[in-house]
């Protein structure tokens, strides 16, 4: 019974032995070289000229949305609908989270 015991703890030390370096020729190999050549690119300049275009991206998409939401005329029957569309998701969300209650008590009971 002993060996097999020793068998097994040895079986288990290789094994999380090979996963690391596994691990070790993955990081070599694979993350090192992306994450020195994403360092390049962000410590560049066109990381600049793209973080301002981002920003200009931004502003076009935000001045679009509110020309759209606050300047638009309002339908109050869109306004209902999407209210009780929200409603009816609360209360599914309600229920589940009581029915997964009640199974769970049911099932500790059992």
């Amino acid at each position: 019974m002993q060996e097999l015991t020793d068998y097994m703890f040895d079986h288990d030390v290789l094994n999380i032995r090979r996963r690391e370096l596994l691990h070790l020729k993955w990081t070599d190999r694979v993350y090192d070289p992306i994450q020195s050549q994403l360092l390049s690119v962000v410590s560049g300049k066109d990381f600049e000229n793209l973080l301002l275009h981002k920003r200009l991206l931004y502003n076009e998409f935000l001045a679009k949305s509110n020309c759209k939401v606050f300047l638009g005329v309002f339908d109050y029957q869109i306004i209902v609908t999407i209210s009780l569309i929200i409603i009816i998701v609360n209360i599914i969300t309600v229920m589940f989270f009581y029915y997964s209650k009640m199974v769970c008590t049911v099932l500790i009971i059992i």
